[in-house]
């Protein structure tokens, strides 16, 4: 290989690299919870507090949680209009058993999050975000969730599986009030195989809550429908078309 060569070939192999660094990428897996996975992420919690302002944060391991008093992760930038990925890649955040704690909270007001491609197991609650946060959430799996397995009000809800939770997606309202009315459902399953009345699929969906493609696998009585969100294209709600049978204030009274 003459001279010539050798500094093309280093060039191609240096712009590779450069190319490869992605900056604004950062892990997060269980080798990092002990001394902080990244700037801003203190050690002694072993939450994972994300205070960056932007970013793409990716798993490349399943966290496990066995603490009652810690939430798996933080996006808490202290700032508005943050604009942050957490990308689990395949991976999962579980928790022991009983839990009182949420895996995932959203702090920032006005920020957009986005939460995909891996699941959530065991929490209280999946991912609760403050309301003026948007949340969406994508090809996410949500099991056995003592409570919600999401909390929002504002965002896109889209090719998630929610399986026995206690209730699948509260749409929280003004001041955490209840009935949210910015979220986009689509294209999501709710299924319960073990016991299917412990799930109920959605709580306080008001009609400006948009409903399209999702589907209901069981029947759970009065509440197997998406409430009062307009439905668009083929809900299916236990093998038939589903119709938005409850009020808003009928809902309210039945969430403790």
């Amino acid at each position: 290989m003459n001279f010539f060569k050798k500094i093309s070939v280093v060039s191609l192999l240096t712009l590779s690299l450069k190319v490869l660094a992605t900056p604004g990428v950062y892990e997060i897996n269980s080798a990092c919870l002990d001394v902080g996975c990244f700037s801003g992420d203190d050690p002694a919690t072993r939450t994972v507090e994300i205070t960056q302002r932007s970013g793409t944060f990716r798993l490349t391991s399943d966290i496990f949680v066995g603490l009652n008093d810690q939430v798996a992760i933080i996006i808490d930038a202290n700032t508005d209009e943050s604009m942050i990925t957490l990308d689990l890649n395949g991976f999962s955040i579980r928790h022991s058993a009983n839990a009182s704690v949420d895996a995932i909270e959203i702090n920032d007001n006005n920020s957009i999050v986005t939460i995909k491609n891996g699941s959530i197991r065991g929490f209280l609650d999946g991912i609760v975000a403050v309301r003026s946060a948007v949340v969406n959430v994508e090809n996410m799996a949500f099991r056995l969730m003592r409570d919600d397995a999401i909390v929002a009000g504002r965002g896109r809800i889209l090719n998630n599986v929610f399986d026995c939770n206690r209730w699948g997606i509260n749409a929280v309202g003004s001041s955490n009030d209840f009935v949210g009315d910015r979220l986009y459902l689509e294209n999501n399953d709710f299924t319960c195989l073990v016991s299917p009345d412990d799930q109920d699929p959605v709580f306080s969906m008001g009609s400006t809550n948009i409903c399209k493609d999702n589907r209901i696998h069981y029947d759970v009585g009065a509440s197997t429908n998406f409430e009062s969100c307009t439905l668009v294209g083929d809900n299916v709600c236990n093998g038939s078309l589903c119709t938005s049978a409850r009020n808003t204030v009928d809902v309210n009274e039945d969430k403790e």
